[in-house]
């Protein structure tokens, strides 16, 4: 017997994935999962990053920015629980900065997906 569970996809003309076993059963993988802890939050409530922040040099921050005014958010950014200070995801949290600047008028740039981590900024956990 094979350790490998195949998963076709129609929607992607019929590819098939090897899924292996392992993740079947009790090591199954459950998207509800820790899903409390993705939520979308005010980006102006984000605390951490100064009125004047910039990106940092060496940063793709045009890649960012650009992909997500063509495609919307791609990625959640990391805040505090409690505190709600920025850990990761700084770029993405400019990048909404900007576009909400840009267009006001739009809702789309005011909230944003964040996981919402107990850790400190800086921390280990983090």
């Amino acid at each position: 017997m094979s350790s490998l569970a195949i998963a076709t996809f129609p929607q992607k003309n019929g590819v098939v994935v090897p899924f292996p076993n392992f993740f079947r059963g009790r090591n199954s993988i459950h998207a509800e999962k820790n899903m409390k802890d993705f939520v979308m939050f005010p980006v102006d409530q984000i605390k951490g990053l100064p009125k004047n922040a910039k990106p940092n040099p060496g940063s793709p921050y045009p890649s960012i920015l650009r992909s997500i005014e063509q495609y919307g958010e791609w990625s959640a950014v990391l805040i505090h629980k409690d505190t709600h200070a920025l850990i990761s995801g700084r770029s993405i949290v400019l990048a909404f900065l900007e576009l909400a600047k840009k267009d006001p008028d739009n809702d789309k740039w005011k909230t944003i997906l964040v996981k919402l981590m107990p850790c400190e900024p800086g921390s280990p956990e983090a």
